[in-house]
Order: structure tokens, then sequence, then C-alpha cells
């Protein structure tokens, strides 16, 4: 019965484990989200999220379970990401140590359209290092604490500008993947 009820979460495009969406779901969304942008003129964008190889280390120094731990830590930053992210936002978890988060706007003839989204994201990433910090807080010593540092966690922003839904999801994986 587990494992059909996985699937079944599977079917919907949600990652049983974060509750996030998979990529195939985010895809979906992302391809609709441009097609509105375009008519009605709004600003979106994706922020990546991705573990450092170096913040990989240190999971692994805290136990021979790395994955679990990564695991644990993005159910928590996923759970933190949802009480700052909007209904109009949405979470994917791409990989097994990375997220992206899909950040809109809707139209606004009374404001910039980018001030809110701007705010959203540095709070955004302001929260993931500050879930970064108390996760490992519970295992590290305060001298291990202070070597988790901003470049534990790579967080890019990808402006949306306007290409193609293709061009656009090559932009951003050249900015996850390559970092």
């Amino acid at each position: 019965m587990e494992f059909a009820r996985r699937d079944s979460q599977n079917d919907f495009g949600i990652d049983p484990l974060t509750g996030a969406l998979l990529p195939t779901k985010f895809n979906e969304i992302l391809a609709r989200e441009i097609m509105f942008s375009k008519r009605a003129n709004t600003a979106i964008s994706v922020v990546t999220i991705s573990i450092s190889k170096n913040a990989q280390e240190n999971f692994k120094k805290f136990s021979h379970e790395k994955d679990f731990l990564i695991d644990e830590f993005m159910v928590q930053l996923v759970f933190e990401l949802r009480k700052i992210l909007r209904k109009t936002d949405c979470i994917c978890r791409i990989n097994v140590t990375g997220l992206w988060l899909l950040i809109t706007n809707p139209p606004s003839s009374t404001r910039l359209l980018e001030v809110d989204q701007n705010v959203l994201i540095n709070r955004v990433k302001v929260l993931a290092y500050q879930v970064l910090t108390k996760y490992f807080a519970n295992f590290s010593s305060a001298s291990e604490l202070a070597s988790i540092s901003a470049s534990s966690l790579l967080i890019e922003q990808v402006v949306y500008s306007g290409e193609e839904y293709l061009e656009y999801l090559a932009r951003i994986d050249r900015s996850f993947f390559l970092n």
C-alpha cells in the first residue's frame, strides 16, 4: 500500500519527502507562467538553491548517511520557505541537493513590478542561510559552525527576460548545474 501511495503522489508531480513539486510539474507551471507573463507584462524569476560541495562534505562529517541528513535539511528548508512564499509562488525539488523556486509578481499599475519580488527573494536567501545554520547547530561545535558560511548554499536568481520557454529553462539549468 505504501508504494501505491507514493506512486499516486508522483502522478500528481509532488515529491513525497518534501512535498515540493517534481521537475515535470514545475516545468508545466513555468511554461504557463511564461505565457501569462508575456500577455500581462508581469515579472517572474526562478531562484535556484543548491548545497555546495563544501557543505555536502560537512553533512558527511556528521553521519555516514549523508543523504539522510541532506533529505532532512531539505524537508526543513521547504517547510520554512512555504511560510514566506505566496500562493502564486512554487517550490520544486530539482534533485537531492537542490530546489528551484518560481517567484511571480501579479500585474499592477501602481507600483514597480520588481519591488515585491526582490524583497521576497532577499527573504528567501536570508531564510535559507538561517535554516542551514540552525540545522548544523544541532551537530556542530562553535568552531565547526563558524566554518559554515554563505558559500555553503549556492543561491542564484534567474530573471525572465522575455525569451521563449526552452531558452529560459536552459539559462536556469546553466545557472544551477554549472555551479
